[in-house]
């Protein structure tokens, strides 16, 4: 009889299992089976990618010096003024060229300075009317000379028409002065207004913008960063006795593997060797420029030989036309 009941109560909990799992696949909620164990199977894992171990054996290869490319331009720019930020003419990823306006701050005030001293500059009242005086004494007094000839007049006349003549030309002096003045506060009031925009300092892509329109920004609070990586850079530090006994100068040819998918040879030119030597490392700064026209990131990992490489592995020349002069190998 207890042996009856248990497989009364079995045969329940099962049927109560089946009716909810029906339930629950009716609903559409996936259930993971259970394994042998009783326990629901665990996801399978994701293949770890090895490209990793490619682009150290190619690497190994191709050279021991490794460092780490950057933009050939890169620039973090602020405003040098407390300002409110009025509008963004562009957003990161835009290609820019110099001189484009990035960022306007509200300069209504500045602006509203310059057209009043625009008007200032042009108007030339004063100094026309400097010259009419000027005019006017220099007839005056060339008439008392004449009178003077005639024995019509007295030397205390002849001698205040010339004081006049002379302070005549003074105002006109002083007129042309003033005006010249106003026309460099001009200048000074429109080097002000500049301030209240950022304009591009190169062609180059917009990497960030840390602001938005109506925040209230103080200097020298970075505001936006942009890039050119039409060329990218590699301060390499390269042994000192490398640069010696290979002579290293500006102009020389460098070869870089770039760790990018397929990786890419190409031939850089040395810019620039640090005339000074890190006695600690016993290294070198040299500095290698290398064409990027695939806008490659610049971060990445590059390798750099000074000789001409004998070879470029088949997954090196896939990264350009499939020819050695893609590869940035010359023949």
């Amino acid at each position: 009889m207890p042996n009856r009941a248990l497989r009364m109560t079995a045969m329940k909990t099962a049927g109560a299992s089946g009716f909810f799992r029906s339930m629950i696949i009716a609903l559409g909620v996936a259930v993971p089976l259970a394994n042998a164990d009783g326990l629901a199977p665990q996801p399978a894992s994701p293949a770890v990618p090895t490209a990793g171990a490619d682009w150290a054996d190619r690497a190994k290869a191709f050279s021991d010096l490794e460092w780490i490319t950057r933009p050939s331009r890169d620039a973090t720019m602020s405003f040098t003024i407390s300002i409110e930020v009025r509008e963004l003419a562009v957003k990161p990823g835009d290609r820019v060229k110099q001189g484009d306006v990035l960022i306007r701050a509200r300069d209504s005030d500045a602006l509203a300075a310059v057209e009043t001293q625009r008007i200032r500059v042009t108007n030339t009242g004063p100094l026309d009317s400097a010259r009419a005086a000027v005019d006017s004494a220099q007839t005056r007094y060339d008439r008392i000379l004449e009178a003077n000839k005639e024995k019509a007049t007295n030397q205390q006349e002849i001698d205040d028409r010339r004081v006049q003549l002379d302070a005549a030309r003074a105002q006109l002096l002083n007129a042309a002065n003033d005006l010249k003045e106003e026309a460099a506060r001009l200048r000074q009031l429109e080097e002000s207004l500049a301030r209240y925009r950022l304009d591009a300092p190169f062609d180059g892509t917009i990497e960030s913008i840390l602001v938005e329109s109506g925040s209230s920004i103080e200097p020298p609070n970075p505001v936006l960063r942009i890039v050119n990586i039409d060329a990218l850079w590699i301060d390499l530090p390269a042994p000192t006795e490398l640069t010696l006994s290979r002579g290293l100068k500006s102009g020389d040819p460098a070869w870089v593997l770039l760790d990018v998918p397929g990786s890419y040879v190409a031939v850089g030119t040395i810019l620039y060797v640090s005339p000074v030597a890190d006695a600690a490392a016993g290294t070198r700064r040299v500095r290698i420029e290398v064409p990027n026209p695939k806008q490659f990131p610049p971060g990445t990992r590059a390798r750099v030989r000074v000789e001409k490489p004998a070879a470029v592995p088949a997954a090196d020349r896939s990264a350009g036309d499939g020819s050695d002069q893609a590869a940035g190998v010359k023949k």
